[in-house]
């Protein structure tokens, strides 16, 4: 009878299903009111979660994504984490306004789970009125929004870098040279800085030559773009003012120009060679498909292979002997394009 009992309650162990993966975000609480530019700790509790886990926190109102407040971060230990937070401050964007309705998100980083806090309140610090906010983890100095007035800071008095281009809804190719441009309003002409930034994460600079002290003949052939929105940020030196672009596009465009192998070379049935190509502009993916001439028959190679190599070592193994030619299938515009290596010649032995 106890073997019988041991064997049931063995069996309702083994079947209880795992503990689900939770996060519980406990403050801010719900109708909290938090001063902008002031430290506050963001707080959660969690289950059914590797501690090795990392999470996003991520700023939301109503049914808007502000930013990331950070990422890649430890989810804590023995079920508690928590992140210092300077309030309203998002990566690479500018801070949030004051307002209500505001909520925040922790969510692990493969998207297994995710919890929310109760909407609460961001105000402004009376006692620094019109001071600028910081960006968690960097130097960066924000000036108020375009168009925003702070009280007692008339609309002639407001310091702030405006960058004039690229606009909102501009599509870029990944070739050629576009004008990134932008003002200074109310601060001196100085040098500064720019940056690429793709969903808010530094993405790299930009290079070309600069058309005057407020603008900069983008070179997209120097380090083409891969295809994704982005902005642009222009920065003082000082850090004391940061403008941003309107988001554009950068579209998925290039070709492919197959280098190896050639026209007229002899391969042994079954051997290893290393097949090499050029990339222009940022196409991303190749797949190489290996054909015998004057037939329908192919052989799938390789899919999916980043273009960015340059070269993929691949086993030649067609079983008859004839002339031969690989085929690089890529994404262009939306569509198919493709390129052929020069037909060549693969021996089988009798």
């Amino acid at each position: 009878m106890k073997t019988s009992c041991l064997l049931i309650l063995c069996v309702l162990f083994m079947t209880l299903p795992a503990l689900a993966a939770s996060i519980q975000v406990t403050t801010p609480a719900a109708n909290a009111s938090w001063k902008i530019n002031t430290t506050k700790t963001i707080q959660w509790d969690f289950s059914g979660i590797d501690a090795a886990a990392t999470v996003r926190i991520i700023l939301w109102k109503g049914g808007d994504k502000i930013g990331i407040i950070a990422n890649q971060l430890a989810i804590g230990a023995n079920g508690q984490g928590s992140y210092s937070w300077k309030v309203g401050s998002v990566m690479g964007a500018e801070a949030a306004a004051p307002g209500s309705g505001y909520f925040i998100k922790v969510r692990t980083t493969d998207d297994t789970a995710s919890g929310q806090s109760g909407t609460f309140s961001m105000i402004r610090d009376a006692t620094t009125p019109g001071s600028p906010t910081s960006q968690p983890g960097s130097q960066y100095q924000f000036a108020p929004k375009p168009g925003q007035v702070l009280p007692g800071t008339s609309s002639a008095q407001l310091k702030r870098i405006q960058v004039t281009s690229p606009k909102a809804g501009d599509v870029l190719a990944p070739t050629g040279t576009y004008g990134i441009y932008w003002n200074f309003i109310n601060i001196p002409a100085v040098d500064v800085s720019l940056t690429l930034l793709r969903d808010g994460e530094p993405a790299g600079t930009p290079n070309g030559s600069s058309s005057d002290a407020n603008g900069l003949h983008w070179n997209l052939n120097l380090q083409p773009p891969d295809p994704g929105t982005y902005k642009v940020a222009v920065e003082t030196l000082d850090h004391a003012y940061r403008g941003l672009s309107g988001a554009f596009l950068v579209d998925e465009q290039g070709w492919i120009e197959p280098l190896f192998p050639n026209q007229g070379m002899t391969f042994v049935n079954g051997s290893s060679q290393e097949v090499r190509w050029k990339r222009a502009g940022n196409i991303q993916k190749l797949d190489l498909t290996l054909h015998r001439d004057g037939t329908s028959w192919s052989q799938t190679l390789a899919v999916g292979v980043d273009a960015k190599l340059e070269k993929l070592a691949v086993v030649l193994n067609p079983g008859e002997s004839g002339q031969y030619r690989i085929t690089f299938k890529y994404t262009m515009d939306g569509d198919y394009s493709y390129a052929h290596s020069g037909n060549f010649t693969i021996q089988v032995a009798p």
